[in-house]
């Protein structure tokens, strides 16, 4: 049964990376009316509003014929995130591979190929993974940008917790933490740490961080972050408590349909078997 919540965490944890690493860009203070401004624009709701992103990358689509060669790139690297958010893996794929190969935007290229890691990781392709990560990492070394490099510190945490190196992936979990004071990344860096402390059975310290790993995210505005850490005691309380475990899922929910991020939802949708079927409710 632990095999089953496990295979499952891989899958949405690595989606969740996916879902939320992305670039900052200030929030716009009215509804965008340029085509740069609604990239802009979705490419910062990404992480916290897919359905609006969605709404976004219609109207950039519906002006195609408008955008610059740069915007135009942008763009493909937003459809292709938004097939992979989707469940459109194979699809994402074949468009990342692509623009890592022909993307003039260094930006676009590297987080073309983060995404891309994430989904080779999702399929458990790891030789795949370890053949692109050593030019992630040629290219992470060359980054003066801080949010780039929060985000390949991000990546690399990933990564190796992802492949179950947990000691390494919270090495690099901890540096993103420290890095990142507040924030989104900050968000991440909490999630991977704690990740890698629940999957080393290091409890006391899970414990430690566990409040202020749910705050940093929720004063991040990342709900699906908040939710996977959550997912963690979840899965404590079924080896202890089902009952207890019921009540804690029934408490959070809600706010993870609210998300309409399909791998979270399946996530907690067979922690809520699993529970019962501990209960003995069939």
């Amino acid at each position: 049964m632990f095999f089953c919540i496990n295979r499952l965490n891989l899958l949405f944890k690595t989606s969740l990376l996916l879902a939320s690493l992305s670039f900052f860009i200030p929030a716009l203070g009215k509804e965008p009316e340029s085509i740069e401004d609604k990239i802009q624009l979705a490419e910062e709701l990404k992480a916290t509003d897919f359905n609006r992103f969605n709404e976004l990358l219609k109207q950039v689509e519906d002006s195609s014929v408008n955008l610059t060669a740069e915007q135009h790139e942008q763009f493909r690297f937003l459809d292709a995130y938004r097939l992979a958010y989707s469940g459109s893996q194979t699809q994402a794929v074949a468009n990342l591979t692509e623009l890592v190969k022909v993307a003039k935007s260094e930006k676009v290229q590297f987080k073309s190929l983060s995404v891309l890691l994430n989904i080779l990781i999702i399929s458990r392709d790891y030789s795949e993974v370890f053949q692109y990560l050593e030019q992630y990492d040629q290219m992470q070394k060359n980054i003066t940008d801080k949010d780039l490099r929060q985000h390949a510190l991000g990546i690399l945490a990933l990564v190796f917790n992802q492949t179950s190196q947990f000691d390494i992936g919270y090495f690099y979990a901890n540096k993103l933490s420290s890095d990142a004071v507040d924030g989104k990344y900050a968000c991440f860096g909490m999630q991977f740490k704690l990740e890698s402390l629940h999957r080393l059975k290091k409890y006391d310290e899970f414990d430690q961080e566990f409040g202020a790993g749910v705050a940093t995210c929720e004063a991040a505005k990342q709900p699906i972050y908040s939710k996977i850490i959550q997912s963690y005691r979840v899965e404590r309380l079924l080896e202890v408590d089902p009952n207890q475990a019921i009540s804690l899922l029934n408490s959070l929910y809600q706010d993870v349909e609210q998300t309409s991020y399909n791998v979270l939802i399946t996530l907690y949708k067979t922690l809520y078997s699993i529970a019962y079927l501990r209960n003995e409710q069939l």
